[in-house]
């Protein structure tokens, strides 16, 4: 479908039209190119920022891919090729498919990013490779973040990522690797000129945006929104404490010193002094003065006296001051213990860790993070298990946060949540629907769980029982015995019920519905799925019909090939798709923050990660496990005492694990895969394709693929070694 099809004609700020990164927007306004100086250029005289009307390179891309699609135009425009995106290029006013249009159509090559975001909205950008296509336009396909194998796997099961591949099958594709999208921008160009297109831009290309213009050097800068933010005038006053005269103290202070001014802050430094006799009362001064002290802990520091007074001068100033200033430490690869009294004051602050140069970005990033969002004082954590509570400081965002975000945003009619059992799917859905109903829209949910055998037995029934719930918690007047037409079908039926529904609600109707497994099985599924993807079928082809103030929010932990008969005809190959991962060890050292630091530094945080790995609930179970023992009398200290007792039958996860014990016992088909992976080489097996998908639908394994299968963490390997072996 043509990117943007089903909606009303509307200019590129419609809420109802596919949304992009903005790119190149400072000003406020897609399109409008401005000087350094901030003025518009003449339209008449040619600027080295200006772009022909003809582009030669069409980028198409979703938003997610926004930064890629940036630094691909950049190289290529650095290179003399012109190019259009969407952001910078879609001016304000004119209609953005009559613009996108254009566009395809003046262009002499299309590019076309293949991710999996891209793969999870396919609606956004097919219109656009198959009008490409139809114009006989050279193309260029860009897989980022997927291998060819994932690509065709993703054909085959999705019609519309079917036709990229055909489009795009008698053309030469570039992957972007590790290198980033720069370093594959030569071969792009090797291939354009191949094909006889030369480059169309005179004299220097447009000046690049962003950290480059303004010289900063070395690792890559932060993205926006990463946390690297400029803070405009809540600028902070903060000190960076290091040893002088040593590396990497001397870099890392620099590159600190120069993001953190570039955001906003006053940034204090004792380099910048006069050396005399008020050398230090000055240093005190400006250290007491601070909102935040960052000490840079590293092999040369850590026996620093100077960093040890300069440390104990910021603790006994934030004891005087109410907290002022933090302590924020870095280390820099050195995990060792600190003497007194630098290593008491610390031992309780939160630590940031930094091993490389490629570190820089992530670091700048949350120092940025804890500046801007400095730890409260949290209330007791809600016990690990269920949904978190819409208000608990103790709720971990991670990326797809953001992507569901957006969906419930611009209202897509379907939107996919996919995760293995306690990834927090359930807690996801509950924010999303409370970021609708804050928007203006209806929400109602159902729960597949709270229906039961009777409801299930029939479709009839099914349908009965999603109406009554429906009716009860809108508030609704309606007879269901007298909206049930017995000459019709069940799906015709539920169809015009949902119908008087939409029509009664003020602006949208956003529907959640939770643990949909349940309906996999039974001998309707199909039915019904189907009558789900025909209202999204027609919301595209008729955008005055009911269907379009429909948003369904579908959560489930199953494949759903493996008990839908056509996957093309539900609604699990559009829409937009998401699927939870664990917690990376970025976001476990940021709960253990939250949770008082029971893990005490890096190298903890690793013991703890290397144990039970990134699931949601076992991370979440063991801090709190690890808040107890921290308590209590642990002789061997409290990690060292929790890795002693994780994996027993009666420890903190029992429960969990006898759990997955029966439902193995109840399967010796899986039973039998466990067994296999357990006894392979290395912990990493081959199992069957259905085996494997079963298994990690249920959180047990992971891996990229079925002959690369692993139990998903140690504690796992632990625990069903010693019952399966």
């Amino acid at each position: 479908m043509v990117a943007g099809r089903g909606t009303t004609a509307g200019t590129c700020q419609r809420r109802a039209l596919p949304k992009r990164v903005h790119i190149c927007r400072r000003d406020g306004f897609a399109g409008e190119y401005r000087s350094r100086s901030g003025r518009k250029p003449d339209r008449g005289t040619r600027t080295k920022m200006d772009l022909p009307v003809e582009r030669k390179i069409f980028l198409s891309y979703v938003e997610e891919d926004g930064d890629v699609a940036q630094e691909l135009a950049r190289g290529l425009e650095a290179a003399g090729y012109s190019t259009w995106y969407y952001q910078r290029d879609c001016p304000p006013g004119p209609s953005y498919l009559v613009e996108v249009r254009n566009a395809v159509e003046r262009c002499a090559a299309f590019l076309l990013l293949i991710s999996p975001h891209s793969c999870d909205s396919p609606d956004e950008i097919t219109g656009e490779a198959y009008r490409a296509h139809k114009a006989r336009k050279k193309k260029i396909p860009v897989l980022y973040q997927m291998t060819h194998a994932e690509f065709e796997a993703r054909q085959r099961t999705s019609d519309q990522i079917r036709e990229w591949g055909q489009i795009m099958a008698a053309s030469g594709g570039v992957a972007i690797g590790a290198e980033g999208a720069a370093a594959v921008v030569p071969r792009i160009v090797a291939g354009l000129r191949a094909a006889g297109l030369t480059p169309d831009l005179e004299g220097s290309p447009a000046p690049i945006r962003g950290p480059e213009a303004r010289g900063i050097t070395g690792a890559a800068a932060p993205h926006a929104g990463s946390g690297g933010a400029a803070t405009g005038t809540g600028g902070l006053q903060l000190a960076i404490l290091y040893k002088r005269n040593a590396q990497p103290d001397e870099a890392v202070t620099q590159w600190l010193e120069d993001q953190l001014n570039a955001q906003g802050h006053q940034v204090f430094v004792d380099r910048h002094m006069q050396k005399g006799t008020e050398w230090m009362l000055e240093i005190e001064k400006r250290i007491r003065a601070s909102d935040a002290v960052i000490p840079l802990i590293s092999a040369a520091s850590a026996s620093s006296e100077m960093m040890e007074w300069e440390v104990e001068t910021a603790h006994g100033a934030a004891d005087e001051q109410k907290g002022k200033p933090r302590l924020l430490p870095v280390r820099l690869a050195y995990e060792g213990a600190l003497s007194e009294p630098m290593g008491g004051i610390l031992h309780s602050a939160p630590q940031l860790e930094w091993k490389e140069p490629q570190d820089n970005a992530r670091l700048v990033s949350q120092l940025a993070a804890s500046l801007r969002n400095p730890a409260p004082m949290l209330k007791e954590p809600e016990p690990a298990g269920g949904a978190v509570p819409l208000d608990s400081e103790y709720y971990i965002e991670r990326p797809t946060d953001a992507v569901f975000r957006k969906a419930i945003d611009r209202q897509t009619c379907v939107v996919l949540v996919k995760g293995a059992r306690q990834m927090g799917k359930t807690s996801l859905l509950a924010r999303g629907l409370q970021q609708a109903r804050a928007a203006g829209a209806t929400v109602v949910t159902t729960d597949f769980q709270t229906l039961n055998t009777d409801d299930l037995s029939s479709i009839e029934k099914f349908y009965r029982a999603l109406m009554k719930q429906m009716v009860k918690r809108l508030g609704l007047k309606i007879s269901l015995d007298e909206a049930w037409r017995a000459g019709d079908s069940a799906n015709d039926n539920f169809a015009a019920f949902l119908e008087t529904v939409l029509e009664g609600v003020p602006q949208a109707l956003v529907w959640g519905m939770d643990e949909v497994d349940r309906l996999f099985t039974s001998e309707f599924a199909s039915e019904v799925f189907g009558l789900f993807r025909s209202w999204h079928n027609d919301r595209m082809l008729n955008p005055e019909g009911p269907w379009t103030r429909l948003s369904m929010v579908i959560v489930y932990a199953t494949e759903a090939y493996l008990f839908i008969k056509d996957i093309n005809q539900s609604p699990f190959n559009v829409g937009t798709k998401i699927e939870l991962r664990d917690f990376g060890i970025e976001e476990v050292a940021e709960l253990n923050r939250r949770y008082g630091m029971p893990l005490k530094s890096p190298a903890d945080i690793q013991r703890f990660f290397a144990l039970v790995g990134g699931s949601p609930y076992l991370v979440r179970r063991g801090l709190q496990e690890l808040r107890t023992l921290e308590a209590g009398p642990a002789a061997a200290g409290p990690l060292a005492e929790f890795e002693s007792i994780a994996d027993q039958d009666e420890g903190p996860f029992g429960d969990h694990l006898r759990r997955i014990l029966v439902t193995l016992a109840k399967n010796p088909v899986l039973t039998v895969a466990v067994r296999q992976v357990l006894g392979a080489a290395g912990g990493k097996g081959s199992i069957s394709m259905d085996d494997f998908v079963r298994l990690r639908s249920a959180g047990v394994m992971t891996g990229a693929s079925s002959n690369e299968v692993t139990l998903r963490c140690e504690l796992y390997r632990k625990f069903l070694a010693r019952h399966l072996s």
